[in-house]
């Protein structure tokens, strides 16, 4: 299974029809890309291949819906599982994944303020946990009123505001 990346963390079922609310955590430009993918749930001492065969933006989360599921019951033992996809089935070049920000240099107003030194996941989002050139550590959540522009090459992390 090492040629599987975690795309999704499933919160909890969204509605009756099967579907269930998820956190992206990868950064991926087109998510459509995954539709009518074979993806894996990664439950406890198996995984189920599933068909996501729709992919719903809401404010800081997703709603994904999968061929094999009809109704809530049928997805509430999903609840903080994940979904996996097959790196063949990825552009890899449009995927940030997020172990990969470690170490990132972390720019605010054009002046290096810290390195990532942490990340985690939150109910609501990813939040980076930076630690500043002063020694003290920051939280940024990671989403787009905080953070501006990731860059792979030069491997900083641009922020737009800081708390």
């Amino acid at each position: 299974m090492k040629d599987l990346l975690k795309i999704f963390k499933i919160n909890k079922p969204h509605a009756i029809k099967g579907e269930v609310k998820a956190t992206l955590l990868i950064n991926i430009k087109d998510v459509e890309q995954l539709v009518n993918k074979v993806m894996f749930l990664q439950l406890p001492l198996l995984y189920q291949p599933v068909t996501l065969i729709k992919i719903t933006l809401t404010n800081h989360s997703y709603i994904l819906k999968f061929k094999e599921f009809n109704n809530i019951n049928e997805v509430l033992a999903f609840k903080e599982c994940y979904l996996l996809c097959q790196k063949a089935d990825l552009e890899l070049a449009t995927v940030i994944s997020q172990e990969d920000l470690t170490n990132f240099k972390v720019f605010y107003q054009d002046v290096v303020i810290g390195t990532l030194s942490h990340q985690f996941e939150t109910k609501a989002h990813v939040v980076f946990e930076i630690q500043k050139t002063d020694q003290t550590k920051m939280m940024i959540p990671y989403i787009d009123e905080y953070v501006e522009q990731i860059d792979l090459i030069q491997q900083k992390v641009i922020l737009k505001k800081v708390i």
